[in-house]
């Protein structure tokens, strides 16, 4: 993250495949003397009960967990039940909890 933030042009926006990654990423912008949240904003994947207590709070996609484990279940059952399906890929929308690692982007 380090190497992006200090690239002649850098990102306005990090966006980690995990709310951990997430939390590690936040320290790179404050190392080069950035504003997360305002110079560079950081969003996660999760929404771990910790989200909201970093600083700033981070702002991350929340999945659908429950959707997700209805659908992994059915198709556990229908493998059990030996009742072949096609592949398949599954959209399930997830929800953005906006905290303050996010802001407009600067100009």
């Amino acid at each position: 993250v380090g190497e992006l933030l200090s690239a002649p042009e850098p990102p306005s926006a990090i966006l980690a495949c995990s709310d951990e990654l997430a939390f590690g990423a936040m320290h790179a912008p404050y190392d080069a003397g950035l504003d997360v949240g305002v110079e560079v904003s950081i969003v996660g994947f999760d929404d771990l009960p910790l989200a909201r207590h970093m600083h700033p709070p981070l702002t991350a996609l929340r999945p659908p967990r429950r959707a997700a484990g209805e659908h992994a279940a059915g198709l556990l059952i229908d493998f059990i039940e030996q009742r072949p399906r096609a592949a398949q890929s599954a959209m399930l929308p997830g929800r953005l909890i906006v905290r303050r690692s996010t802001g407009p982007a600067p100009r």
